[in-house]
């Protein structure tokens, strides 16, 4: 029976494969224009005052609040730690750390620990008693991940 499983699974990747080229893959030059344009787009989301982002902007890149979300500086951290990657531009890297500086700086819950999701623009946490979500916990390492796996570095 086990046998017969495999044979049906493996025979119609030889009948029916197909190789999927993407111009991107075969030519990663090709997304770099796009890569600067999307970093350069959310630099415009940066604070400098307070440091980290602004979670809430709107497709022009205007503020439409000032609360920031753990969310947003780890996603913004990975962005801009991929972007550094593919250009070698100095900049984006040192966005990455400013995200992941406000994450380390305002976002931890040295009490209890664990992220809290949401913080005001100078970093206060908006619910410093509300619960966290392992959603939230797990995702606010794929910034610091990517970091570390970018300069071999943990800031």
């Amino acid at each position: 029976m086990a046998y017969l499983l495999l044979l049906l699974m493996i025979i119609p990747s030889y009948l029916f494969s197909q190789t999927l080229v993407s111009p991107y893959l075969s030519n990663p030059e090709n997304i770099l224009g796009y890569v600067d344009s999307a970093a350069t787009f959310w630099i415009n989301a940066h604070d400098p005052t307070y440091g980290g982002f602004y979670t809430d902007v709107d497709r022009m890149g205007n503020h439409l609040g000032t609360n920031k979300a753990l969310l947003s500086q780890t996603r913004n951290a990975y962005g801009f730690v991929r972007a550094y990657m593919l250009t070698g531009n100095e900049q984006y890297l040192q966005m990455a750390e400013d995200a992941l500086n406000f994450m380390y700086n305002h976002a931890w819950d040295n009490t209890y620990e664990g992220w809290f999701n949401l913080m005001t623009r100078d970093g206060t946490p908006i619910n410093p008693n509300g619960t966290k979500t392992a959603f939230d916990q797990h995702y606010a390492l794929l910034g610091i991940s990517a970091y570390v796996e970018a300069t071999d570095d943990s800031l």
